[in-house]
């Protein structure tokens, strides 16, 4: 499609957006899961 997403200063490297891609093409590094952030309560 040539459609190349803009991030901008909002991003907080949250990782949802990748967890929740449809086509699983976008990586964050390092990577850490949901549960790794959240659930054991680690700080990012």
């Amino acid at each position: 499609s040539g459609y190349i997403p803009e991030i901008r200063e909002a991003c907080v490297g949250c990782g949802v957006c990748v967890e929740l891609c449809p086509t699983q093409v976008l990586e964050i590094l390092p990577r850490k899961s949901y549960e790794e952030v959240y659930k054991k309560g680690e700080k990012v």
